[in-house]
C-alpha cells in the first residue's frame, strides 16, 4: 500500500486520527506571528492562548484543531483587530445551522466549550467503530464513506465538502471541510507530510 502524504485533497480522508489528540503547541507565539488580535485577547481575565491550551488539554484535543476551525468559520486568527460581537459570539459556527442559529450557543467562550465537547464526543464515538458509517453531505447530494474518525467528526460538524469541484463552489466559493484541510495544510504542512491515512500502513 502506498503512503498518503495529504498533499492532495481527498474528501473522505481529510486528516489522520493521530492529529486529533492534544499536543502542546506555542499558541501565543503562533498568534503573534499571525499578528492576530487573539494574542492580546482575554477570556475570563486569562490570556486566550492559556485558556485555549487548558480547554484542549482537559479534553485531549489538539489546539491546532480549534485554531483551524476559528479561521475556517470566521477568519478570526488572521484578524488584526477585534471583530464585532456578532462575529465573536458565533466564532466557531457551533449551533449555527443551515436552518438557523441556536442562540443558546452564542458567546466566545460558549462556542469553544460546546465545540470542544462536541468534537471530543463525536471523535470518541467514531473512533470506537470498526468501520466508519457513510454520511450524507452537500445538502444530501453526496454520500461519503469516511476513512477515519477525524474525517467523520469533521463532516459531522460541517456536512459540506466545499472543494473547488463541489457543485456549490460557484455559489459559496471555498468552504466547509475542504477549507479546514486547506488552512491546516497551509499552516502546518509538516504535520501531514509523514503521516499515512491508515493506522499501521
Amino acid at each position: 500500500m502506498s503512503n498518503l502524504t495529504y498533499d492532495n485533497w481527498i474528501m473522505n480522508d481529510v486528516v489522520p486520527d493521530d492529529l486529533f489528540f492534544f499536543k502542546d503547541f506555542t499558541v501565543q507565539q503562533f498568534l503573534r506571528q499571525k499578528k492576530s488580535f487573539l494574542a492580546d485577547y482575554k477570556v475570563e481575565d486569562t490570556p486566550y492562548s492559556e485558556w485555549l491550551l487548558t480547554l484542549c488539554c482537559n479534553s485531549n484535543l489538539n489546539p491546532k484543531l480549534l485554531l483551524t476551525q476559528l479561521q475556517k468559520e470566521q477568519s478570526l486568527v488572521s484578524k488584526t483587530t477585534i471583530p464585532p460581537d456578532k462575529i465573536l459570539t458565533r466564532c466557531l459556527g457551533y449551533g449555527m445551522t443551515d436552518s438557523g442559529d441556536l442562540p443558546q450557543y452564542y458567546g466566545f467562550d460558549k462556542q469553544h466549550q460546546a465545540a470542544v465537547k462536541g468534537m471530543a464526543s463525536n471523535f470518541t464515538k467514531f473512533r470506537a467503530l470498526r468501520e466508519q458509517p457513510k454520511i450524507l453531505v452537500d445538502n444530501g447530494t453526496l454520500n461519503l464513506q469516511p476513512a477515519n474518525a477525524f474525517t467523520s467528526m469533521l463532516y459531522k460538524y460541517t456536512p459540506w465538502t466545499g472543494s473547488p469541484d463541489s457543485t456549490f463552489s460557484v455559489k459559496w466559493g471555498i468552504h466547509g471541510v475542504y477549507l479546514f484541510w486547506k488552512i491546516w495544510k497551509n499552516w502546518w504542512k509538516a504535520d501531514l507530510k509523514s503521516l499515512t491515512h491508515l493506522e499501521g500502513s
